[in-house]
C-alpha cells in the first residue's frame, strides 16, 4: 500500500562505533564516562535472552553525533559488536555549544520516561565546567550535615516553594536553575540559615522512610508557605516536634494527617486554626495532592 504521509526523519544505520560521543555528565554518572553499568546490564539481559527489539532500541544524536537519548543502549550494541541505529536531533537546543543548555534540553526529553532524574540533572549541575553555583552550595550543606538530609529537601527552604518534593513536581527544573542569581542570594541570607535551622529540627523529627519524610517535609512546608498568613513557621517547627512519634504515618492520606496536626497545633497554642481553611488554603494552589503518607 502506498504510504503518502509526510516523512519527518531518517533512521541511519552504522558499525562505526567512533564518530559517536557519550557526554560524561550524562545522568551525572561522571566518574564512569556517563554511563550507568546497572544500566547496561538491564540491557545486556534482554540481548542475552533474545528479546531485545532494534526497533525500540534507537539512539538520537545531535549534529555532531553527542548522544542525546539512548547512551546505555549505544554502550551495551558497541560492546555486543552490533550495529547501532540512530536519528539525529536538528533542533538549535540539541545543537548549542553551551554545556549547561545542552544538558538542560537532554534532561527535559528524559524526564517523562524517567530516564533521568532529579537527582541525575543536579549531579550533572555539579560536574559541568563551570559547575552550577547554588548545586555547589546545596551538596556543601548536605555534606556537612553528613547527609543526614538531601539537596533538594534542603532546595524546599531556599525556593521556598516544596512542590518538587516526593513523586510529584520538579519539571520545570533545569541546569540553569542551580545557576538563579535569585535563589543564590537566598540561600547566602541570615533568614536562609534561620530557615535552615528549623528544617534541621524537623528533619531530626521525621524518622520514617525516605519517600514518607519527603511526603510529610511536602506537607508540612506547603502548610508554612501557603498558608503563612494562618500559621507561624516557629510554632510549626515545635508542634511536629512534639507530635507523637506513633502518628506520622498512622493516617492513609495527607488530609488525615492535616486534620490531626492542626488539632495538635491548636492544642499546643491554644489557637482556633480551622483544618479545613488550611485544606483549602493548600489546595488552591495545588501544591499538596491527597498523597498516600505510608
Amino acid at each position: 500500500m502506498k504510504n503518502e504521509d509526510k516523512i519527518v526523519s531518517y533512521v541511519y544505520e552504522t558499525f562505526d562505533y567512533d564518530k559517536f560521543k557519550i557526554t560524561p555528565e550524562n545522568r551525572g554518572q561522571k566518574f564512569t564516562d556517563g554511563i550507568d553499568r546497572r544500566r547496561v546490564k538491564k540491557i545486556q539481559t534482554l540481548i542475552d535472552k533474545g528479546e531485545f527489539r532494534k526497533e525500540k532500541g534507537i539512539v538520537f544524536v545531535n549534529k555532531k553525533f553527542v548522544v542525546i537519548d539512548g547512551a546505555h543502549t549505544f554502550a551495551t550494541l558497541k560492546a555486543n559488536k552490533k550495529p547501532i541505529r540512530y536519528i539525529i536531533f536538528e533542533e538549535a537546543c540539541f545543537n548549542t555549544d553551551e554545556q549547561k543548555q545542552m544538558l538542560s534540553s537532554v534532561y527535559t526529553i528524559n524526564k517523562h520516561n524517567t530516564a533521568w532524574t532529579l537527582h541525575d540533572l543536579f549531579n550533572a549541575a555539579l560536574q559541568t565546567k563551570p559547575p552550577a553555583q547554588l548545586a555547589v552550595m546545596l551538596n556543601k550543606i548536605v555534606i556537612e550535615h553528613k547527609n543526614t538530609f538531601t539537596w533538594n529537601e534542603v532546595f524546599t527552604i531556599v525556593n521556598q516553594n516544596a512542590s518538587h518534593l516526593s513523586t510529584y513536581g520538579g519539571h520545570s527544573f533545569t541546569i540553569e536553575t542551580f545557576d538563579d542569581p535569585k535563589l543564590i542570594k537566598r540561600i547566602k541570607t541570615p533568614e536562609f540559615y534561620q530557615d535552615l535551622k528549623q528544617f534541621i529540627k524537623i528533619n531530626n523529627k521525621l524518622r520514617v522512610s525516605h519517600l514518607a519524610k519527603q511526603r510529610l517535609l511536602k506537607t508540612l512546608y506547603s502548610i508554612i508557605y501557603k498558608a503563612s498568613d494562618l500559621v507561624n513557621s516557629g510554632k510549626i517547627t515545635n508542634a511536629i516536634i512534639s507530635y507523637p512519634d506513633n502518628k506520622l504515618l498512622a493516617f492513609r492520606n495527607n488530609k488525615e494527617f492535616i486534620y490531626d496536626f492542626i488539632k495538635h497545633y491548636n492544642s499546643e497554642y491554644a489557637t482556633k486554626l480551622n483544618p479545613k481553611a488550611i485544606l483549602d488554603r493548600i489546595s488552591t494552589t495545588k501544591e499538596v495532592k491527597n498523597i498516600e503518607l505510608g
